[in-house]
């Protein structure tokens, strides 16, 4: 969506992804994940999963209509990273 948004000047298709619970997925396989739904979250789970020992997840949410940079365009080297909203 985010592409779409600042690529393709908001023409937006199918782009809602559901997907596998990917907490519970690295549960399945001893990979120790968490998830991570509020801002105030965030710093107490980076925190256990530098604990792990190896592997490790962790699920942010976020709104689907929050925007995450830095972000690489197509066809671009690093130089050339979004590093914020377009004004």
């Amino acid at each position: 969506r985010q592409w779409q948004e600042i690529i393709y000047d908001e023409n937006y298709h199918s782009a809602e992804l559901l997907g596998p619970d990917l907490v519970r997925l690295c549960e399945a396989y001893g990979i120790p994940a968490w998830r991570a739904t509020r801002p105030e979250e965030v710093a107490g789970v980076i925190a256990e999963a530098r604990k792990a020992p190896g592997p490790a997840l962790i699920d942010f949410q976020l709104d689907e209509a929050q925007n995450v940079y830095p972000m690489m365009l197509p066809g671009k080297g690093l130089s050339d990273m979004v590093e914020g909203a377009p004004e």
